[in-house]
């Protein structure tokens, strides 16, 4: 996987090299459900509709969905490197709690998530989302960071306080996916951010590997 996704970054136009990738994916989980492992084969299969989906599509490929691949190969090389992935539990049915004040993006993150067997909610505001972990406990928490009141960057510092949060992955949703965005998601507390507007499957495969590395204790 790592020797393709190395050739298609420096050769992007060549989609058949993200189409190698993407074959490499998806035998790999199909290999996983085969021999049982629940949680690789969730992750597998969801990398493999992304990279299906930016072949398709490849006007979606961008630093984002890019930054999500290497990412991804990077997690699987590990779990195989220690075998985590024998004793990972299936991510789906985690709890995942996603906060934007537009309606219509909150429902599609829902939904997505949904799909992939996730229990998600979400909350319209900042102070609803308080409200909401403050006696609820969730697996990840998507927040957008452009919100009225309270951006997502202070929200997270607030979140951070609570003490069943204080570790939750949390992911930042944002226009503006610049080094300085980065280093503010990482200081304010957050695990990760995708860039706006945000491909759906790189959502949920983010979403899936940041609850298993929570799970596993992985760096």
């Amino acid at each position: 996987m790592r020797q393709c996704f190395q050739s298609f970054t420096k050769t992007p136009g060549d989609l058949s090299l993200l189409n190698e990738l993407h074959c490499h994916v998806h035998g790999f989980a199909e290999h996983a459900r085969g021999s049982g492992y629940a949680a690789l084969h969730r992750v597998c299969s969801t990398f493999s509709d992304l990279t299906r989906g930016l072949y398709e599509v490849p006007g979606q490929i961008n630093s984002s969905t890019l930054r999500t691949i290497q990412q991804t190969i990077e997690f699987l090389g590990t779990l195989l490197r220690n075998r985590s992935f024998e004793v990972a539990r299936d991510p789906a049915r985690a709890r995942v709690l996603a906060v934007d004040d537009n309606a219509e993006n909150r429902e599609s993150i829902q939904m997505v998530l949904e799909s992939a067997g996730l229990r998600t909610s979400g909350a319209p505001d900042p102070a609803a989302a308080l409200a909401e972990l403050a006696s609820q406990s969730y697996d990840l928490i998507v927040l957008d960071v452009r919100m009225p009141g309270m951006d997502g960057f202070e929200l997270c510092h607030q979140i951070r306080e609570l003490p069943q949060h204080s570790a939750t992955p949390i992911i930042f949703l944002t226009g503006l996916a610049t080094p300085e965005h980065r280093e503010q998601s990482i200081l304010s507390g957050g695990s990760d951010f995708i860039g706006k507007p945000f491909n759906l499957h790189e959502l949920t495969l983010k979403t899936m590997t940041l609850i298993l590395k929570h799970q596993l204790a992985l760096s």
